[in-house]
């Protein structure tokens, strides 16, 4: 059956090349690497010339990547999992440490947020299970139900390309294409061939065909959980607002650096000068003849000095940003004055939004995507288990009813920045969370080790300003001390 839907399969990856395109841009630039895609939008407005100029004076804010991590916060607080029996729950707790599972679906939730989609994969290494997440712009899902749109029916993961055939070198390098159905699977390339020198076991052994022309599922369904933010969509559309957004307030920042350089370097211009006898050292300078011809010309020297209301600019930038920040469920604080500070101020309006998220909603979505989750680790487990495959660590049974609770942490709705500081500040003193979560609830984007680096340095304020704060006592005023409190100590302030 996976044989009559090739020739589908392949026009379906060839009319989604933009969508593959737009996605690996968004995760290029959540990576880290937005400054090309500021450079091109640039280009796409200015000359040669005046590109040279602006291309240096671009600010580096990866506003995108700020938001998606700031709106991923489901897993700030690690949630509590259970399994129904004892033994289910000490798998459960292997699992979750070996690989790590609370840092990959954090990833999981700033990468679906970042492009709408993703899906995670389980695999074996040096006889250890490991997942890994395959990025939008790395696979994509195809549907032929008729009575199920939402319904996935082959899952097409990409597999790079490959540059010969049966040890035959190819005059140009081939798309490979993984196809998985519950039922079936196939490595095809674009011309619709079988690669049969990718179609082997983890030996290298060929894999047996079946009649159908294909390879059996041994696990009777497609082995990777996907996870869209859709709930009308099998794929959603690639996340181009959000996108354009993030780049817009760099591009205009550009023009403003842009307008600046030529408000510091003004043009100067002449008028019938002999500019050979005057030394000049300006950056532009523009000479001009007049038309009289009656022979009363006057030499003349004057200034093109451009304007741009910087603050001005600066307040759109400001006003478009919060107004897109508020769309994202973040709650604006600005502070007086901050809309005149450009990339320091930009920085500070998203670092100091608050999210206000749908608590209920985010739960519910990440409950089934972690239900999904634990069932594939099953029927992985069970299978590598019952081969002796696996590690002497994991060699674990796992019941039949492996099912697993998640539950996430419960909190107060918190509305502003302040609420926040009073809630996690309730919580230390009530010993029900550390000093560390309650920076990373704050500082949302800060790794382990910049917190930890923050801790010592709070600490190392905190000594000195308890030391500035205790009394200088000099030797007589211990001496004083001392009687005062021996006098005490015998009565002696009550005997008149």
């Amino acid at each position: 059956m996976l044989k009559d839907y090739v020739k589908d399969i392949l026009k379906f990856i060839n009319d989604n090349q933009n969508r593959i395109a737009i996605d690996a841009q968004i995760f290029d630039i959540l990576d880290g690497n937005i400054l090309p895609y500021v450079e091109k939008s640039l280009k796409e407005q200015l000359n040669d010339r005046a590109l040279n100029v602006a291309v240096q004076r671009i600010p580096s804010i990866n506003i995108f990547k700020m938001i998606m991590e700031k709106i991923s916060k489901i897993y700030a607080k690690p949630p509590v999992r259970k399994a129904e029996d004892s033994s289910n729950q000490k798998v459960l707790e292997l699992y979750e440490k070996e690989l790590s599972i609370n840092v990959l679906l954090s990833r999981v939730t700033t990468l679906v947020n970042a492009t709408r989609r993703a899906a995670i994969d389980i695999f074996l290494k040096d006889n250890k299970p490991e997942l890994r997440i395959i990025p939008a712009h790395q696979f994509l899902v195809y549907n032929w139900d008729n009575v199920d749109p939402m319904k996935i029916n082959c899952f097409i993961k990409f597999g790079g390309f490959i540059d010969k055939k049966k040890g035959i070198p190819l005059t140009e390098p081939l798309p490979v294409y993984y196809l998985y159905t519950d039922t079936e699977f196939l490595i095809i390339d674009k011309n619709e061939e079988v690669v049969m020198d990718l179609m082997v076991d983890q030996n290298g052994k060929p894999l047996k065909f079946n009649k159908k022309g294909t390879v059996d599922n041994p696990y009777g369904k497609i082995p990777f959980v996907y996870i869209s933010n859709s709930k009308y969509q099998l794929m959603p559309a690639p996340n181009i607002d959000d996108l354009k957004m993030s780049l817009l307030p760099l591009v205009l920042l550009s023009d403003l650096n842009y307008a600046v350089k030529f408000m510091s370097h003004s043009i100067l211009y002449t008028i019938d000068v002999d500019d050979e006898k005057i030394e000049l050292n300006p950056d532009t300078l523009v000479s001009l003849k007049s038309s009289d011809e009656d022979g009363g010309k006057k030499p003349s020297i004057g200034q093109i000095k451009p304007e741009v209301d910087i603050t001005q600019v600066l307040k759109l930038i400001f006003d478009q940003m919060a107004l897109y920040l508020e769309s994202k469920n973040l709650k604006v604080n600005v502070a007086d004055g901050q809309a005149n500070k450009a990339e320091s101020g930009l920085h500070e309006l998203i670092k100091n939004a608050d999210f206000i998220d749908d608590k209920e909603e985010q739960v519910g979505f990440f409950v089934d995507v972690e239900k999904k989750l634990w069932s594939l680790i099953k029927l992985f487990h069970d299978r590598w288990n019952s081969r002796g495959y696996l590690d002497k660590k994991f060699r674990q049974s796992i019941s039949e009813n492996f099912d697993i609770h998640t539950f996430f942490a419960e909190r107060k709705q918190v509305t502003t920045r302040a609420e926040l500081v009073k809630v996690l500040a309730m919580e230390l003193e009530m010993g029900v969370t550390t000093r560390a979560l309650a920076i990373k609830e704050l500082r949302v984007s800060m790794k382990e080790e910049e917190i930890k680096n923050l801790l010592v340095e709070i600490d190392a304020e905190m000594k000195k300003l308890k030391e500035l704060k205790d009394p200088i006592t000099d030797n007589s005023n211990n001496e004083a001390l001392s009687t005062k409190k021996k006098r005490d100590q015998l009565g002696m302030d009550n005997v008149s």
